[in-house]
């Protein structure tokens, strides 16, 4: 009887350790990716073992380390460290070297003139340099004149400057350099030199003198101290008007503003609208119908602007922001058509 009982109970012991061992592998251990296996593309392949994958990854990520440490050496030959990062992965280092604090080198020079500004008598040496630019690109540059130079930025700037005289008869010349801008957005910069010292004297829109491009720019100069240019206006559409600039005694340019600008635009009428008598008069004038060929004549470039019908009558709406028409409360191109929106 305690034979039997004995067998039993190695019988039985068997089988717990047969049961109790089925399926699971001796190096397997419940985490919950094992529960929730998923086939989708970021998940471990089925037939891949996730610690074999993450055997192969730890060699790759070795190897590649070994890599980099062959290639990203310095100019010693020694690698890089975290006090000397890589010169190609310093976002603040987009070159192999940092720019000088002036850039006039002979590689740099792209104009030069000779001329008296002074008034001594003696020719100075006007020169400009730019920056090495691999797109070719003219931002910021260095002027020089006989020893003195100073360092200016610009947008897209012409290296053939222009001698000006502002003012003729007071015994000085001045240095003009134009850009063409972002998007033919054209602006001049003008130089005083005294003999000593470079100054800007005022920045203005427009293009001055002959531009390389093959065309003229609209800059004008006679010789009184007033330079005429053509600016953009700040209201409505796209568009440019007649501008003036007087060079002052403290060697300054300031603007000459006017009451009303031109702004001549032939428009045809797209909504019922009723305009007002005038900027001052808000009562209802004359009405504008669809379809209606109108003229929009003048604006202070500010908040009004007048129209003129085909009958001459002139009324005005008043403007909020760039171009939304207050009484309407709807943009300019949804009550015009034949604006100009250029960027």
């Amino acid at each position: 009887m305690k034979r039997t009982k004995s067998v039993v109970l190695i019988c039985l012991t068997i089988l717990i350790l047969i049961f109790g061992s089925c399926g699971k592998s001796p190096n397997s251990s419940k985490t919950p990716m094992d529960t929730n296996l998923s086939a989708d593309n970021n998940s471990t392949p089925f037939d891949e073992h996730p610690a074999d994958t993450q055997k192969d990854k730890d060699k790759d990520i070795d190897n590649n380390l070994t890599d980099n440490h062959h290639e990203e050496e310095n100019d010693n030959g020694a690698p890089p460290t975290q006090d000397e990062p890589h010169k190609a992965q310093d976002p603040d280092t987009p070159f192999e070297t940092e720019p000088e604090e002036y850039y006039d080198t002979d590689d740099n020079l792209r104009h030069l003139v000779l001329a008296d500004l002074d008034g001594d008598g003696k020719e100075d040496i006007i020169q400009i340099f730019f920056p090495y630019d691999p797109y070719g690109s003219f931002y910021e540059y260095t002027l020089k004149i006989n020893e003195s130079k100073g360092n200016f930025f610009g947008d897209q700037v012409e290296p053939q400057f222009n001698v000006v005289d502002i003012v003729k008869g007071d015994g000085f010349k001045e240095v003009a350099v134009s850009e063409y801008g972002p998007s033919d957005d054209y602006m001049t910069a003008f130089y005083h030199y005294d003999g000593k010292n470079i100054k800007l004297i005022g920045e203005i829109q427009g293009f001055y003198g002959d531009s390389p491009w093959g065309f003229t720019g609209n800059v004008q100069i006679d010789g009184t101290g007033l330079i005429r240019t053509r600016t953009r206006g700040q209201i409505m559409q796209t568009w440019f008007y007649d501008d003036e600039y007087m060079l002052e005694k403290d060697l300054t340019l300031k603007n000459i503003p006017k009451d009303l600008y031109l702004m001549d635009t032939e428009v045809t009428v797209l909504t019922k609208f009723t305009l007002r008598k005038s900027r001052t008069d808000h009562s209802a004038g004359i009405t504008l119908n669809p379809g209606d060929k109108v003229v929009l004549k003048e604006t202070d470039n500010n908040r009004w602007c007048s129209v003129v019908n085909s009958q001459g009558e002139v009324g005005w709406f008043e403007i909020q922001g760039f171009n939304r028409i207050k009484d309407l409360n709807l943009p300019a191109e949804e009550v015009f058509d034949g604006l100009c929106f250029a960027d």
